[in-house]
């Protein structure tokens, strides 16, 4: 089916096509000018309906990649952000896969940098607990598993307490029930 194109808006990098009945359809500006649409033509709303689906990917990772020079996030922290902005979530997919070729998201990477910032104030199965929920798999954890990380962990912290005073039977036990509150094993607090 095809329709006259009545007008055509320009704002920054969005074209809005507007139709003979008055209806709107947005095009990125790189899919715009490789389509040879004009004023005053007929045009196909099949087609066109293909061009917004390709400039709805263009949007979609130009935001993400907004997103990724802000913040530093898991690739699935990036998909709830995009979806939650109302992008179609093959789109979201697409751009996600898109910055994890171009080596802009790494989860792995990110994983490694939280337990880093964290690993003096929190327990080995907190920091676990922490990034499971932020979607990060199972695979890219395996390096939390060395137990002199931990036992390094609760020196740190323990030394903390411990800085130019007396140990006494209350400061151990205050040193050994932060520990445990923070998550750490039991007998390793012990030891």
């Amino acid at each position: 089916m095809c329709m006259y194109i009545n007008d055509i808006l320009v704002n920054n990098t969005k074209i809005t096509i507007i139709l003979e009945d008055n209806s709107e359809y947005v095009l990125h500006e790189d899919i715009f000018s490789t389509s040879n649409i004009t004023r005053s033509i007929d045009v196909n709303v099949e087609n066109l309906g293909k061009l917004v689906r390709d400039s709805q990917y263009l949007f979609c990772r130009e935001y993400l990649m907004k997103q990724i020079s802000n913040y530093y996030k898991t690739s699935s922290g990036y998909y709830k952000k995009l979806i939650e902005k109302k992008y179609p979530k093959d789109c979201a997919i697409k751009a996600i896969e898109y910055a994890k070729e171009k080596g802009y998201i790494d989860d792995q990477e990110y994983a490694q940098r939280y337990y880093e910032s964290n690993k003096t104030k929190k327990s080995v199965k907190k920091i676990l607990y922490e990034l499971n929920s932020k979607g990060i798999k199972q695979e890219y954890l395996e390096f939390l598993n060395s137990t002199e990380d931990i036992k390094e962990s609760i020196i740190k912290i323990a030394n903390r307490y411990t800085k130019n005073k007396e140990l006494t039977y209350e400061l151990k036990t205050k040193i050994y029930r932060n520990l445990i509150s923070k998550g750490f094993d039991y007998d390793l607090v012990n030891e």
